[in-house]
């Protein structure tokens, strides 16, 4: 019986790759993700623990005198944990981009890959028919055959 051959056999290898590798660039991205996030959650601590730490140094002692040179040290603290908050969150909003960007490419890669396996599930299909067409053919001929060739009659 003859061998199913697909042409484009090439073609889909290529695309597959392509998928895996774009699956690859996406766990990628999803881990920066989470690192951003990660990131993100302690800046937010240390800004709340900053917070707690000024606002405890303008007065949380309870009666005793102020003393400015504290506050204003915890006070420049408190910015730049903040800055260190807002970098934090800006690193989110890009790798969250970055992994929409990827899922949208995976997407892509695989409507190309399901593409090029429609068209060999089609072939397949056409050259299972045609098979099936030539076995018909060759029985139909055998049965022609056989009945044109005279009947020995055993005596």
């Amino acid at each position: 019986m003859a061998k199913f051959v697909f042409k484009l056999r090439a073609v889909l290898r290529l695309r597959e790759l392509r998928e895996k590798t774009q699956k690859g660039a996406l766990a990628a991205a999803l881990a920066e993700q989470r690192d951003a996030h990660e990131h993100l959650r302690r800046a937010n601590d240390a800004a709340e623990e900053s917070r707690h730490s000024w606002r405890e140094s303008l007065g949380g002692h309870g009666g005793g005198l102020f003393n400015t040179r504290d506050a204003r040290l915890q006070a420049m603290t408190n910015l730049k944990t903040l800055a260190r908050l807002d970098h934090a969150a800006i690193r989110v909003a890009g790798a969250e981009r970055r992994v929409e960007t990827q899922r949208q490419r995976l997407a892509m890669l695989s409507r190309d890959r399901r593409a090029v396996e429609l068209v060999k599930e089609a072939r397949l299909a056409a050259w299972k028919e045609e098979q099936k067409r030539g076995e018909a053919a060759m029985l139909d001929d055998l049965s022609v055959m056989r009945a044109g060739t005279p009947r020995r009659e055993v005596a």
